[in-house]
């Protein structure tokens, strides 16, 4: 490629010339090495979301089991662990979002609303479980 004297680039399309202004970023196929390899894209954290999965499934698996042991264990897991993993993952996210390479990926902000209104829901229910056994 070559420039002309009003600092275009002129480039060669199968023969016809054409100019475009010169560019102090370059473009993301030469960022990623001319190739387009995605192997240096930043990605969501995705991590934190499959923990917190976990933690709401043991959580609600823990209706079966009742008892205040139980109970308890679902409420801090319910409430606690799954809060605390999708507050992991925006704040994680948010910094990675601040990557100029950021991919970001649909639908996992929506699984992390899910997420918190179940956790928050089960833990609800074992705390109410728990203050009727406590009662007793």
């Amino acid at each position: 490629m070559r420039h002309n004297e009003r600092g275009l680039t002129v480039a060669s399309n199968w023969g016809t010339p054409t100019a475009r202004p010169i560019s102090p970023v370059p473009d993301v196929p030469e960022i990623l090495g001319r190739q387009g390899q995605d192997e240096n894209l930043v990605r969501p954290p995705v991590g934190y979301l499959v923990a917190a999965i976990g933690c709401g499934l043991v959580s609600l698996a823990l209706f079966a089991l009742g008892g205040m042991t139980s109970d308890a264990v679902g409420y801090f897991l319910g409430g606690g662990g799954v809060t605390c993993l999708v507050m992991g993952y925006r704040f994680v996210d948010q910094k990675r979002r601040q990557e100029p390479l950021y991919s970001p990926a649909t639908g996992l902000e929506a699984l992390a609303i899910l997420l918190l209104a179940t956790g928050l829901l089960s833990a609800l229910i074992h705390l109410w479980l728990l203050a009727t056994e406590l009662s007793k």
